[in-house]
Parts: structure tokens; sequence; C-alpha cells
């Protein structure tokens, strides 16, 4: 499967710091099968604003490393964007990047609330063509709350994207009963590990599954792992939504 969400670049966010721990990441994802990563690093106004050409000539550089250490994985540009009225022209800017220069682009949201120009800014990304995908919003107080808060998202047209640790209890217990209810009323699209070091969420990856599978049927996972594959070659994602 792709794993859509991933801060494996060194040195641009709060991800690996060195390309030695970058490697290691790509190495263990490689082991938990995962046969290819987008890279989304952090896109923060103020905070983490390195443009997209700086990603991407890091990118091929880390691409041929791994190719050197004979490690078999695909790898994809992207960025984890946090949701701004500014987004369009950081686009146009070349500021941050959609999924493999697709027309899907990651967005995170703020913990504890849905900013006000949120419908606003969704509704010219897809008079632009693009889809914007929820970064886990199992962690979302606002969603966690009402799930309802998701869903007018999705019918807005959005897709959602699931951290699959949020499964183990990784972000405590709220986030995985949260996780677990919209798996179950159909609200997740897509998933993801959130890595951000060698020592994080690939090593659990294979208990994550069995826990997914315990979740939702084995149908609807082999949906999950197509849409990721659908993302990366610009294909339509199936949506399945209940409620």
């Amino acid at each position: 499967m792709n794993d859509i969400h991933c801060h494996i670049l060194p040195g641009v966010d709060d991800g690996p710091s060195c390309m030695e721990e970058a490697v290691m990441m790509a190495f263990m994802a490689e082991q938990a099968g995962i046969s290819g990563i987008v890279c989304t690093p952090h896109y923060i106004e103020g905070r983490y604003c390195l443009d997209s050409s700086h990603n991407l000539e890091l990118l091929e550089s880390f691409e041929r490393l791994i190719g050197e250490r004979g490690i078999r994985i695909n790898i994809y540009p992207g960025n984890e964007v946090l949701i701004t009225p500014d987004i369009i022209d950081l686009m146009e800017k070349k500021e941050i990047a959609t999924i493999n220069n697709s027309r899907y682009i990651l967005i995170e949201m703020p913990v504890h609330c849905r900013p006000i120009f949120t419908d606003d800014t969704i509704f010219r990304l897809r008079c632009k063509g693009l889809v914007p995908i929820v970064a886990h919003p199992e962690r979302y107080t606002w969603i966690m709350n009402n799930s309802h808060n998701l869903l007018d998202l999705i019918n807005r047209g959005c897709l959602t994207q699931l951290n699959l640790c949020s499964l183990n209890g990784y972000y405590g217990r709220q986030v995985k009963k949260t996780a677990k209810r919209l798996l179950e009323e159909g609200l997740i699209h897509l998933l993801g590990s959130d890595s951000h070091s060698a020592d994080d969420n690939y090593k659990g990856h294979s208990k994550n599954m069995k826990l997914l599978r315990k979740i939702i049927p084995a149908d609807v996972v082999d949906y999950l792992i197509e849409n990721s594959k659908a993302v990366v070659e610009d294909r339509e994602v199936r949506r399945i939504v209940n409620g």
C-alpha cells in the first residue's frame, strides 16, 4: 500500500533531522509492506515555510540514496498544509505541492476549532478542480464531539485520511474511540502513518492493520488501500459514506 501522509524528508519540519534517519524510516516502511511513500512536510505559515522546489530537490537526493541502499520503495512529493485562506495563492506561487502533482492536496485543520474561512477555502479549491484531503480528522476535538462536522466537509467535496496508529491508542483513548467510530460510519477514505521518525509508527504497522480489519469488513479495507494508489495516480477515489 501507499502511505499518503509521512514526514520523512530530513531537516524540513519536525520529522527526521538527518538523511540517515530518513533512510532508516524508508527501510522500516519497506519491511512493513509499504510500497510507496508520499513525502508530506508541514507547511505552516510563519513556522514551516520551505517551498516545494526546495523539497523536490531534497526528495530527489533522498530517492537516489535509498535506491543505492537497495530499498525498493516509491517516493512521491506533497505537503501537509495547515488550512489558510491564502492556499490558492501559495499553490500558484509553487510554495506548496499537491500529492504527486495530482488533484489531491493534504490539508491539516486546527485541533480545537473549525476556522471561519474553511468553507470558502474548500469551495475555491473545488472550483480549481482540486480535492482537499482532511488529515487525521480523528484527532480534532470538534470532530470527536460531533462526527457530522466531518460529514459536512465530505459533502463539500473533501476526502479524509486516518492515521493508522490512532487505532492502537498512540494519541490517547479518545482519539482511538473516534477513529473506530469514523471507520464504522464510513467517513474515512484513505490511510496514512503520519510517521515522523525511525522509532515512530511503522513498527506497529502490521498490528494496526489487524486492528483495522477487526473494525471494518475486508472489502472496505481493500478499497481504502486502493484509494491510496488512486491518489498518487491521480484517479478518482471511491467514496463510501453512511449516515
